[in-house]
């Protein structure tokens, strides 16, 4: 996903950014910030969100 939420602030993902939750289900979320894809979120665990 583009954006999670920190702070109540949607936040495009960036390296070093934790304490993220999905807008959508509220589960926690990790950036994914490497040279092959753009920087996106992803859930930490594995689970089907729909948002």
């Amino acid at each position: 996903m583009r954006f999670a939420l920190i702070n109540d602030k949607p936040t495009e993902a960036m390296p070093g950014l934790v304490d993220a939750v999905c807008p959508g289900c509220g589960a926690s979320v990790i950036a994914k910030c490497g040279t092959q894809k753009i920087h996106h979120w992803a859930h930490k665990n594995i689970r089907m969100c729909d948002s």
